[in-house]
């Protein structure tokens, strides 16, 4: 059976917690966590961030050292940009400390399933964002390569199939020093310095 370390020193969010029915012990410092934390057992940390302000980095590898501890943490107003920063803890998941009961019983059958759980809004807006940053990378990546003229680019596509600038020469009917010629116009135009990452480019 799961534990729940209510880890908060607001009596109104113990209150919201303490709705679920389930194994659950309140702690009110980080000391006393420290002691609560068991290897042998299943612990969900709910971390109240309103009422102990931060969380420290050395703070959340102390829970992550324990092999089977997730860590939750809540706020009154969760942000986008605060999730942001917080999921680089490795944090388990992210949400309001006044969610429905219901809602928070879902969202720690997800974390101690190993999952992550983010809410709706927080993974709807992390989506929009990721398909937008794809987007404009793809929009770049394509604008650079109209930059390309008719053989700049059958060079390009030669050299990222593994042909090297004397067989790249020999298939084009045009000397070594021009494949140079052309490939220093690629890798001014492509922003890039070597053969590999043209290799890459090509492939997306």
């Amino acid at each position: 059976m799961r534990e729940l370390l209510l880890f908060s020193q607001s009596d109104a969010v113990v209150k919201q917690w303490e709705k679920l029915e389930e194994n659950r012990v309140v702690v009110r410092s980080v000391e006393e966590l420290q002691k609560r934390l068991d290897p042998s057992r299943v612990q969900i940390v709910l971390y109240d961030k309103d009422s102990l302000h931060y969380l420290a980095d050395d703070m959340a590898q102390k829970i992550f050292a324990v092999v089977k501890s997730y860590l939750f943490i809540l706020t009154g107003s969760p942000s986008f940009p605060e999730g942001l920063e917080l999921l680089k803890l490795r944090i388990s998941g992210y949400g309001n400390s006044y969610m429905h009961p219901g809602n928070l019983k879902v969202a720690l059958d997800v974390i101690e399933q190993g999952q992550m759980w983010l809410y709706p809004e927080f993974m709807q807006r992390l989506i929009v964002d990721v398909t937008q940053k794809e987007e404009q990378h793809r929009a770049s990546h394509d604008i650079r390569f109209d930059m390309l003229t008719d053989k700049e680019h059958e060079v390009a596509d030669l050299v990222a199939r593994g042909m090297s600038n004397k067989e790249v020469a020999s298939h084009m009917g045009i000397t070594e020093r021009t494949v140079k010629a052309h490939l220093s116009n690629i890798y001014m135009k492509l922003e890039i310095g070597d053969r590999l990452t043209l290799a890459l480019m090509m492939q997306k």
